[in-house]
C-alpha cells in the first residue's frame, strides 16, 4: 500500500509491505496492531485512559518498531517541493 501526503512544501510517502504469510495481510495488520496497542498499554507505555484515538495516543514511532518485529515493513520518504 502507498500513501501520499503533503503540502505546497513538503510531501511524504508511506510504503506498508506486508507478504501473505499463514494469514492475510489484512488479518496481521489489524489483528498485530491491536495486540501491539493492548500491549503498550499493559507494559505502561501508553497512560492515557478511555477511549482512545490511535492517530494521537500512540507513540508512532514504537508502534512502528513493534511492526516491523513482526514483519510488516513502513518505510517513510520525504520530499522537498
Amino acid at each position: 500500500m502507498r500513501v501520499s501526503v503533503g503540502d505546497a512544501h513538503e510531501e511524504r510517502n508511506y510504503t506498508l509491505v506486508d507478504l501473505q504469510q499463514e494469514h492475510t495481510a489484512m488479518q496481521r495488520t489489524t489483528g498485530y496492531s491491536i495486540a501491539i496497542i493492548a500491549q503498550m498499554i499493559g507494559q505502561g507505555r501508553i497512560t492515557q485512559r478511555g477511549a482512545l484515538r490511535q492517530e494521537t495516543s500512540i507513540p508512532p514511532q514504537l508502534f512502528i518498531e513493534e511492526w516491523a518485529k513482526r514483519g510488516i515493513d513502513l518505510q517513510s520518504r520525504s520530499i522537498e517541493k
